[in-house]
């Protein structure tokens, strides 16, 4: 066989390896595909339609702030909500913002002010001031959260919750299903997140 020809058959053997290789990755990446879809897909039809966190709860001359992450007409939205507690307990817009990501969790920014929010698609955390206005963004989770939804069980013979931090404390719901989160508003006011509402109620 002349050089020629050797040299041809190696260069043949190359090219030939490359194509199996990219086959290969190419067969990897079909299989790698679809499952990655299907969990970014189940991940966001996991997301909460509502999430609540109470900025300042309310004392005989203030209304209780509330963040809240909701989603409307597909579009997700951040919510700073007055709740006027002379008005019938009217939710009154400080501000609204729409954010380009579904969020996954909302947290309280522990001993500093503002909240804390995880997105879906990104997987990164963006924290907001008290006032809606972004502060920084992290793919690192933050080490100092909080939240201010309690413990509760709840009691579907009567409709009603009772609070695991409060003592005795027992809250009957105008609506029969169990509540995702509660959260205390002020002394005796609790604020109850339903999958897709809001409620006030008293506790007795």
């Amino acid at each position: 066989m002349s050089d020629y020809n050797l040299k041809e058959s190696r260069r043949e053997r190359k090219i030939r390896l490359a194509l199996i290789v990219g086959a290969c990755f190419l067969i990897a990446i079909g299989f790698i595909w679809p499952f990655s879809s299907e969990k970014k897909e189940n991940d966001i039809a996991k997301v909460p339609m509502i999430q609540v966190q109470v900025l300042e709860k309310a004392n005989a001359s203030t209304n209780p702030l509330v963040v809240v992450s909701k989603i409307v007409d597909k579009k997700q939205l951040l919510i700073l909500y007055e709740i006027e507690k002379t008005n019938d307990y009217f939710f009154n817009v400080q501000k609204s913002i729409s954010l380009n990501d579904k969020v996954q969790k909302i947290f309280l920014n522990e001993n500093e002010t503002g909240v804390w929010v995880q997105t879906v698609n990104n997987n990164e955390w963006i924290l907001f001031s008290d006032s809606l206005e972004e502060s920084r963004r992290s793919k690192e989770i933050p080490i100092k959260m909080s939240s201010s939804s309690v413990d509760f069980t709840y009691k579907s013979s009567s409709q009603s919750i009772k609070v695991i931090s409060e003592k005795g404390v027992e809250i009957p719901l105008t609506k029969g299903d169990k509540p995702a989160d509660v959260h205390l508003i002020s002394p005796s006011l609790w604020l109850i997140v339903f999958e897709d509402e809001l409620q006030i109620a008293k506790g007795s």
